[in-house]
């Protein structure tokens, strides 16, 4: 829980910050808003508990970075997601990666896509856009703040199914956006579609 909080909250007045709908000043108060109410509580608890500990931490602050061992192991659990069962180690890292960099392309593929559909006269409005964009900060950030904590707090933190299980919710539901805004920009392709549809219920 303090992994996905804090990386919550920090993904939230990162979002609020680089809004391009909003003046300066709102943002900077809406970003003081979010820290002060998604922090605060958390400040108050570490203050009392150094004061009951007399001011000792329970972890000193050294720097020894993420090993290969760990990064491993992360990838073989994103590949674990859709590869159960007994697979070979090296396929399920070969899967991990290819998994991630076709993600990325998606992303940027939609974007484009739906760019150019804007162009052509379709509605621009998305209502779900802000929320998607949020949910892709928040794996950015989520990870970027479990490799700051292996490598300056918790060098023995796993890459295991449940510290990476946010980064697994928000990319279900970052997948399941694209596959409709994909079948939203590409219409008429029943057989592919199908096909996508197949993989999906295998899934």
């Amino acid at each position: 829980a303090r992994y996905s909080a804090v990386a919550r909250v920090a993904s939230a007045a990162l979002h609020l910050g680089l809004r391009k709908d909003a003046s300066r000043r709102r943002r900077l108060r809406d970003v003081a808003i979010v820290l002060f109410v998604g922090l605060g509580p958390c400040a108050l608890w570490i203050v009392r508990n150094l004061i009951l500990t007399g001011g000792a931490a329970h972890r000193d602050a050294a720097l020894h970075p993420v090993s290969l061992a760990q990064l491993d192991e992360g990838l073989l659990t994103i590949a674990g997601w859709l590869l159960p069962g007994a697979w070979l180690p090296g396929l399920r890292r070969i899967v991990a990666i290819a998994l991630c960099l076709a993600a990325a392309g998606a992303v940027l593929l939609l974007r484009r896509r739906r760019a150019a559909a804007g162009r052509v006269g379709a509605p621009r409005r998305d209502a779900s856009a802000p929320l998607l964009l949020l949910l892709e900060r928040f794996v950015v950030v989520y990870g970027a703040f479990l490799l700051a904590s292996i490598s300056f707090a918790d060098a023995n933190t796993p890459l295991d199914d449940r510290i990476l299980s946010p980064v697994l919710v928000a990319c279900l539901v970052l997948a399941s956006a694209a596959l409709a805004r994909w079948r939203l920009l590409s219409p008429g392709r029943t057989a592919l579609t199908a096909v996508v549809a197949a993989a999906v219920l295998l899934f």
